[in-house]
């Protein structure tokens, strides 16, 4: 079981994963950002999402996957339920499907998918993982949890980043000022 969430901004309208998970038997679940303005959630190739979650490009998105087994999975039984909850900005999708996915030993893949092309053109901030398949509710503490946090960046006359400041709410947390030789 596990969740990764970040907050991304996609720049593009090309199709492109955003995460990537594949077993030791190379079992994959995925998520795709669809050009038409889509979250899609794929598992051995296959959609399991019918309804689709409408994402906007150039503007900032929190989104997470959240993956868990069923409760009444046995070790002889190889098409265990698997659950998914899609999240994207508090709203939130679960599912479930029949899949042999082996949640025990995972690859991660952030930006892109395990020999598929489409890589993430855009922003990722803010990555999180959690070894655990989260409730709706935690989904939103993690989300509130990271979209308390900014950045902002100051530049020159020459449109060089001359002071960056790092916050958390109204709480300055770094703020680092930069010079340039001329």
């Amino acid at each position: 079981s596990g969740t990764v969430m970040a907050r991304v901004m996609k720049t593009t309208s090309n199709n492109e994963y955003l995460f990537g998970f594949i077993d030791t038997n190379g079992s994959k679940i995925d998520v795709l950002l669809e050009g038409a303005g889509n979250i899609v959630l794929y598992v051995n190739g296959n959609v399991v999402t019918s309804t689709r979650m409408s994402f906007t490009s150039n503007t900032w998105h929190t989104v997470a996957l959240s993956y868990g087994k069923g409760t009444n999975a046995s070790s002889t039984d190889t098409t265990h339920t698997r659950y998914y909850r899609l999240f994207l900005d508090g709203a939130v999708k679960t599912y479930s499907a029949s899949s042999n996915v082996e949640y025990t030993s995972m690859k991660s893949c952030v930006g892109y998918s395990e020999g598929l092309s489409s890589s993430f053109t855009g922003c990722i901030e803010m990555l999180c993982f959690r070894n655990a398949y989260c409730e709706e509710s935690t989904l939103d503490e993690l989300m509130n949890a990271i979209n308390i946090i900014s950045t902002k960046s100051y530049v020159d006359e020459f449109q060089r980043i001359n002071k960056k400041e790092v916050t958390k709410g109204s709480t300055n947390i770094i703020s680092n000022e930069f010079e340039y030789d001329t």
